[in-house]
Parts: C-alpha cells; structure tokens; sequence
C-alpha cells in the first residue's frame, strides 16, 4: 500500500507540474469535425466532402464552411447524424444528375440546419424507422421530391421549398409526380415553413400517415398545382396556415383533418374538397375567391365552425352524401357573395345553425342563388340562421323535411322560405322564424305539409312577374297547421289556400295586409280555425266564398 501510494503521489506531481506531460482533454477526441470545400482550405478542417465527414463522425457534431459541395450524401442505417451549415455564408449541396442530395438510411437519426439542396432528383429520400430534423434550410429546383419519407418521422423547421419540379411523363413512375414532401406511414410535423410552386403538391401524406402542419405558408401556381395539402387515408392538423393559387387548397380522401384559424385563397378548383368517408373539423378559417366551391364535403363528415367564405363561384358549403356517415355540423360561419347557393346539402345528415348568409348570387349554370338549400335530406335541422339579401329564396327545401327554427330571413329576391314536394308521410316544422321584406311570398308551401307555429312574416314585397306578394302561400295539395302566427303589412294578402289545399288556422294575426286576411281559393280548398285576429287588411278579413 505504501509504494501505491508513493506512485500516485509522484503521477499526481509530474502531470500538475506540467514536466513534458500532455493536457488530458488533447488525449480525448474532439467533439467537433470540419468539413470545407476543396478550394477553400482552413487549418481547422478534416474533409474535404460531406460524405466523408458522415462516414467518419461517429456521432461527432459535423460543422460545414460555406462554399458548394457537389455530392450525394448516404448515411448509413443506424447512424447518428448532426451537421450545421455554415451561417456566414451559403453551404450549398448539388448532388450529381439522377442522384437525391441525401438518403437517410434504416434507423438513423438525422439534424442538419443551415444547408441549401439545389437541383437533383429528390432532395432527401428517408427509410423506415429513420429520423429526420431540417432546420433553417432550402431545398430548390429538384426533381420529383423535396423529401420523400416512408415510415419515418421527419420534422421541419423554418424550411424552405420552392421550385420543385414535376418530372416528365416517362419519369413518373420512376421518380413520382413532384411535390414538396410526400409522407407514406410515420409522421411529418412542419413550423413556420414555406412552400413555394411545389409542383403538383405541397405535401401528400398517405397511408396512415400523420401530419401537422404550423404557422406555414404555401403558394401554388393555380391551375398547374393540385392542392397545397392532400391527405390520403392519413389524418392532419394544420393551424395558422395560409394557403393561396392552388387548384385544391386541401384535399382529401379517406382521412381525417383538423384545420384552423388558417387561410386559403384564389382557389382555381375547390378551396377544401372532402372526400370518401373522410372527417373535418374546420375553425375560424378564412376562404376566398374559390373557383368551385367554397368547401365540398362528399360522403364525409365533420364539423364547419365559425369560418369565413367570400367570393365562390359555385357553393360556400356543398354538402352531398349517399352513405350512411357521421353527422356534418354547419355552425355560425359567414358566408357572403357566393353563387348557386350560401349552403347546400343534398341527402345529407346535418345540422345548420348559427349562419350568415348574405348576396348570395345566380350561379353560373343558371342555378338559383338560394342562401340555404336542402335537396333529398331527411331530418334537416336549420336553425338561428339570417338569410339576407340573396338572389334566390333564404332558405329553400326540396324534397326535404325536418325543422326550420329562430332564423331571420330577409330582403331576399325570392321566396323566405321554399318547402316544396316534402317527402310522403313526412312534415317540416317552422317555429319562431322572422321573415321580413322577401319577394312573392314570405312561405311558399307546395306539394307538402307544415307545423307552423309563433312564426312572424311581414312586409313581403309584390312581384308583378309571379303576381304575388303574400305572407304565406298554401298551394299544389299541400296541408299546414298553424298556431300563433303573425301576417303583418304584406303587399297582397296575410295568406293564400289554393289548389287543393287545406289549412287549420289557429290564433294568428293578420294585420295590415294589403289584400285579404286570408284569400281562399273556395273551390278546391279548405279553410279551418278560431281564435284568430283580423285588423287593418286593405279588402277584409277573408274573402267570401259562394
């Protein structure tokens, strides 16, 4: 023990004393390696190339000096790979012809920042079970894929794409069509990054893929990009997104999205189109200048919430289902200036609450500008809307039944509320509605039969054209029940019963019209009630049948 400690006495002198002995640290290799290019030589460099530097890091952080590496960079499976490009200058990677820039490979783990990939055929392709973290980059001018993932998980931050190319024809099947990032399995989480004409595509994620999407930007080129964000049988998230000049600013089919607080604009196809069983929850989005429609929901369903649609050629919202899928909530979005219609569902499962809908117009095939439209739908739940202003009816329902109830429609060019050819056996209920200043007939009923009750129409302006300015019209075999409604100071009559119609009037007021009370058509339809309350009306309380 004592000579032990003697000789530990004596290393412990000669290594403090500094007698000819390294320092420990030189004896340790270094954390860092350098790597510049071949006519920029710098005392501190060990590579010449990047690939060099990826083989020999070992885990070692790899720092690149700014100048232009013309390489294809392949990191092995399982390798760990931190590289930082240089920020005093560019550090830009140009791969050969034919060649990605990088190809990550099985199981590795991979963070580069600060580097520039232009030109080649793909900016990055990445294998399974890899991982992938850009920082502060830019891939341009590729071929095919920014960055091509199958089953990884890649994360981007502050990255840049622009100018991604679609590959000729007979090169699809080899390199695919080209698009920012195509995700297949794993995930893909983006943050404030932009996306500038990438090709057909910003980002396609399919196969259960998983996607989020942050505070990004992407910008097509309109009718040559197909959507800015397509999510096949994969599901999203994408907030604070602005999205503009794509054909589709998201499409999707199979798959599910949560999508807010984001923007897309001048859209040359549809803004959003939904597809085959997807699922949507849309808030506070702002959409404008779509081409088609504002957002096209097809067999698929999902929830629209406080967003914002202006300026669509076709639909706000087209809603259209053949099968049997979840319920669609329409609830307290604004939609103004759109053609065809503000909402329309067909054969759809839904509730529309809460909406502004105003200056609806004729849409370009001629269809009738209505603020909400519900064709085949069974059980329709439309209530606490304002319909304003539109060129066709404030809401209008065609073969249709369910509830219409607390909605302010007013000043719209046609009918306030259509319900015509109402399925056999079944009725639609309007309560609590105002209807004011609409053209020919504040309620239209045709070829169906209403519960009316507490409803208020007033003020419904003449139509030379349709010979008609009446607070309510029973016609073509319809049947309506009424309680507790007011006609008020309509430019023909409170009501009209013709063409073998039939109506029980119960404690209604008819005040100020400028015809009849009520005129009925006496031989062919029928009149029953009490408790109801005539004043005012031009011609009397009803006409008199002989």
């Amino acid at each position: 023990m004592r000579k032990l400690a003697t000789f530990l006495f004596f290393s412990f002198a000669v290594f403090s004393t500094g007698c000819g002995a390294p320092d420990p640290a030189s004896l340790l290799p270094s954390s860092v390696i350098w790597v510049a290019p071949q006519d920029n030589p710098d005392e501190k460099s060990v590579f010449a190339t990047i690939q060099a530097a990826v083989q020999a890091a070992n885990g070692r952080l790899i720092k690149v000096k700014a100048g232009t590496y013309q390489e294809s960079v392949e990191v092995p499976a399982s390798a760990t790979v931190r590289l930082e490009g240089s920020t005093d200058g560019v550090v830009a990677l140009i791969p050969p012809t034919g060649k990605p820039a990088w190809t990550v490979g099985e199981k590795a783990d991979v963070r580069i920042s600060n580097v520039r990939i232009e030109s080649g055929t793909k900016g990055f392709v990445v294998k399974k079970e890899s991982r992938l973290h850009l920082q502060d980059t830019s891939i341009s001018n590729v071929l095919g894929q920014g960055i091509t993932a199958e089953g990884a998980d890649v994360s981007l931050l502050r990255v840049t794409f622009k100018n991604i190319k679609n590959p000729e024809q007979d090169q699809v099947t080899e390199l695919g069509q080209g698009q920012a990032v195509r995700l297949e399995g794993g995930s893909l989480f983006v943050d404030a990054c932009t996306f500038e004409e990438t090709g057909n595509r910003g980002i396609l994620a399919l196969q259960q893929g998983t996607l989020t999407v942050q505070d990004s930007t992407f910008v097509g080129q309109k009718d040559k990009s197909v959507a800015a964000i397509a999510l096949q049988e994969a599901q999203g998230t994408v907030i604070r997104a602005k999205i503009r000049n794509w054909k589709e600013g998201i499409f999707m089919k199979q798959g599910r999205l949560l999508m807010a607080d984001s923007t897309i604009d001048d859209s040359s196809g549809n803004a959003m189109l939904i597809s085959d069983n997807s699922w949507l929850q849309l808030r506070n989005t702002t959409i404008r200048n779509a081409a088609k429609s504002g957002i096209s929901l097809n067999n698929s369903g999902g929830q629209l919430l406080s967003n914002t649609i202006e300026n669509a050629e076709e639909y706000g919202i087209f809603v259209y289902q053949l099968l049997p899928i979840p319920q669609v909530l329409i609830e307290k979005n604004t939609i103004a200036q759109t053609k065809a219609a503000g909402i329309q569902v067909s054969n759809a499962n839904t509730i529309i609450t809460g909406n502004k809908i105003s200056g609806t117009k004729v849409g370009t095939s001629g269809e009738d500008g209505h603020g909400i439209a519900a064709l085949d739908t069974d059980n329709v739940l439309i209530r606490n809307n304002e319909t304003k202003d539109n060129a066709g009816s404030g809401i209008f329902l065609l073969r249709s039944w369910g509830r219409l109830e607390g909605n302010q429609v007013e000043n719209n060019k046609e009918i306030g509320v259509f319900v015509s050819e109402t399925r056999t056996g079944q009725s639609t209920e309007l309560v609590e509605n105002k209807l004011t200043k609409n053209v020919v007939a504040g309620v239209f009923v045709l070829k169906s039969k209403v519960y009316m009750l507490q409803n208020q129409i007033a003020a419904t302006v003449y139509s030379p054209t349709e010979q008609a300015g009446t607070g309510v019209v029973i016609f073509g075999g319809s049947e309506a029940f009424i309680n507790g409604d007011k006609y008020e100071k309509n430019e023909q009559d409170g009501m009209l019963i013709a063409n073998n119609s039939k109506a029980n009037v119960m404690a209604t007021t008819f005040a100020g019209n400028k015809r009849w009370g009520i005129f009925l058509d006496c031989s062919s339809s029928t009149l029953q009630g009490e408790k109801n309350t005539f004043s005012g009306n031009g011609q009397g309380e009803k006409n008199t049948c002989r």
